[in-house]
């Protein structure tokens, strides 16, 4: 009975209100105009001041990109370097360090018009051969321009002495398949990358990989495939590598199925100088002048043989720590957080990051060890996976969100994480850092709570992040940019009366949208105070409470419990400052609803609360 009365009660209030409410609808209407009238024409001026500098994009540029950042010692790599402007005549200075044997290939030309303005693109491309293995760098790249000096860093190439298939004799034959998978002994569930590596010195067309799924192992497709150039026997071959990442379930001798590839080979045939003899035959022509053979193949390689070496036992006592599918391979955590103080109800958001060559596909949550002066909810979990020599690596992001529940100096231990570490070859209990909280009082809350020691007053320092696997090698394409003619004009008198006139424009556009928008905003603040200054009893608190949380969360409480009003609040106004006091309201509406409060509360002590929450939300 105590629940159908509340909620009659706030629903006849709500029919009550429904007059107020199209007259709060007809002023949020007139807010929208208002920020329209109020940006419009600081957007006009923004488009006007674009256009204005946007042929700068004309102007002199230099970059360099390599065909691939990672290789073998037996590879070559195409290394481009282009130069952007309206002068086609350049010549870039390369300065090599010793890495790389570098050959001229040739120029490339691309001239665009657009509106008249002529954009000339120049590419220069050269062969880089590795010396040696490791970290290599490619040639620094310089062009001298109208006096300066346009400059592309090196950029660096990761080679290794390994030679794919090991083949080291030249091939018999031009189009070929090899198929591997390494390392060929493993652990259940640790990583094997598995390669098929296209070589061919013709012309393929319509190329298509059999993919099929394999028994006995998790797989993971690597995106793309890395294209690029290997000398077997002094023989240059095109090599389309194509990767995924196999995890293997069970023990035992398991077998990775042959590999297809199917493609139209096109080969170009010499002039046959013998049928000229006979000039009344059907090949006549074709066998003077020379012709193009098409062939269908379908190119296989062997299946390749994995031993899996079963997993050792997990020790019993951690193994609440143990996911579901194991971790096996090199892992490591990471948390970050913020050191900034917390008042008593408000919450911490961590964000935990575990990196590893093992699966992590699997592993949906961490462990944090239960306390009762905290509570952990979780939040979105996000991956991502990059290919670092020859391994993939995958990095998973956890967020939770920590709420204190005593005040104080608080220490949360760290979540652990049990995986198999292949070096070692045995199971170990991964962890970071603990998490430090500064928690003080909230006037809020009640002050007999907000006894802090003085031993924990001091605030600890934000945490950083703990370094994880090595960097992945990845840099960008890097390019100097000149001052350009737009900076230069900038200096002159009109494009700074247009920047004047710019900015006067945004500034009294803003002012006005902020003047309504704090009207607006003041008049339904007035009007709902007055309604909770009005109300006799605690159920027409409880109504124009509700009425304002259904504006402000963009929910309906008809529809909802007192836990998700309080996981609504949190959720959408987690860096409010008003949101303890909501969730002391919906405490104390719950206690009174259920007769669980064992000091009453009066209509007019809640009605102030309320009040104080509207006042001060922002």
């Amino acid at each position: 009975m105590v629940e159908t009365s509340l909620w009659t009660t706030y629903d006849s209030d709500a029919i009550k209100q429904s007059g107020k409410g199209a007259r709060r609808s007809k002023l949020h209407i007139l807010k929208y105009v208002a920020s329209f009238f109020g940006f419009g024409p600081s957007l006009v001026c923004v488009l006007i001041w674009f256009s204005m500098v946007s042929y700068a994009h004309s102007q002199p540029r230099l970059t360099s990109s390599v065909s691939s950042r990672t290789g073998q010692i037996s590879d070559t790599f195409l290394f481009t370097v282009t130069f952007q402007g309206s002068e086609q005549q350049v010549v870039p200075q390369l300065s090599a360090g010793g890495d790389f044997q570098v050959s001229y290939l040739g120029p490339k030309t691309v001239i665009e018009m657009n509106n008249g303005n002529i954009r000339t693109q120049l590419s220069f491309i050269y062969r880089l051969t590795p010396t040696r293995s490791g970290t290599l760098r490619t040639p620094k790249v310089q062009v001298e321009m109208n006096g300066s000096l346009l400059t592309a860093n090196p950029i660096e190439i990761t080679i290794t002495d390994t030679t794919i298939g090991g083949l080291d004799d030249a091939p018999t034959s031009n189009t070929f398949l090899t198929h591997t998978g390494q390392p060929s002994s493993v652990f259940v569930g640790q990583q094997i990358l598995n390669t098929v590596s296209l070589y061919t010195r013709n012309n393929l067309r319509r190329i298509k990989l059999d993919d099929s799924a394999l028994e006995g192992f998790w797989q993971e497709k690597i995106s793309g495939s890395n294209n690029h150039q290997r000398t077997l026997g002094r023989l240059r071959f095109s090599v389309i590598d194509i990767s995924r990442s196999l995890y293997p379930l069970k023990p035992g001798l398991l077998t990775i199925p042959e590999r297809s590839v199917s493609c139209d080979v096109v080969e170009t045939r010499r002039p046959n100088l013998s049928g000229m003899l006979d000039p009344f035959s059907d090949n006549f022509f074709q066998d003077f002048f020379g012709s193009s053979r098409v062939t269908h193949r379908t190119l296989r390689a062997d299946a390749i043989q994995i031993n899996v070496k079963p997993l050792p036992e997990q020790p019993a006592a951690l193994g609440k720590y143990a996911p579901a599918v194991a971790v096996v391979g090199q892992t490591q955590m990471n948390i970050e957080y913020s050191g900034v103080p917390l008042k008593a109800g408000e919450s911490k958001e961590i964000l935990i990051t575990i990196t590893s060559s093992g699966n992590l596909k699997p592993l949906k949550s961490l462990l944090f060890e239960s306390d009762v002066n905290f509570k952990v909810y979780p939040g979105d979990i996000s991956e991502t996976q990059n290919l670092v020599g020859g391994e993939l690596i995958m990095k998973k992001k956890f967020r939770y969100t920590i709420i204190p529940l005593k005040l104080g100096l608080l220490k949360v231990s760290s979540p652990k994480l049990l995986h198999f570490n292949t070096l070692t070859e045995q199971f170990e209990l991964l962890s970071a850092e603990d998490i430090a909280l500064v928690v003080t009082a909230n006037s809020a809350f009640d002050q007999s709570n907000s006894q802090v020691s003085k031993s924990n007053e001091a605030v600890p320092n934000t945490v950083t992040t703990i370094p994880t696997l090595p960097p992945i090698s990845s840099a960008p394409e890097l390019a100097y940019e000149p001052d350009s003619l737009a900076t230069k004009i900038n200096g002159v008198l009109n494009a700074r009366l247009t920047l004047a006139v710019f900015c006067g424009l945004a500034i009294v556009g803003w002012g006005i949208f902020v003047s309504v928008t704090k009207w607006i905003n003041g008049t339904d603040k007035r009007g709902m105070m007055n309604n909770l200054h009005n109300s006799a009893t605690i159920e027409e608190v409880q109504g124009h409470f509700f009425d304002w949380l259904k504006e402000t969360l963009n929910v309906d409480p008809a529809r909802c419990t007192y836990n998700d009003l309080r996981a609504y609040a949190k959720d959408r106004l987690s860096e409010n400052r008003v949101l303890p006091d909501i969730i002391l309201v919906l405490d104390k509406l719950e206690s009174i609803k259920y007769g669980g409060q064992t000091q009453p509360t009066s209509p007019n002590e809640l009605s102030s609360m309320v009040i104080s929450i509207v006042k001060d939300y922002k």
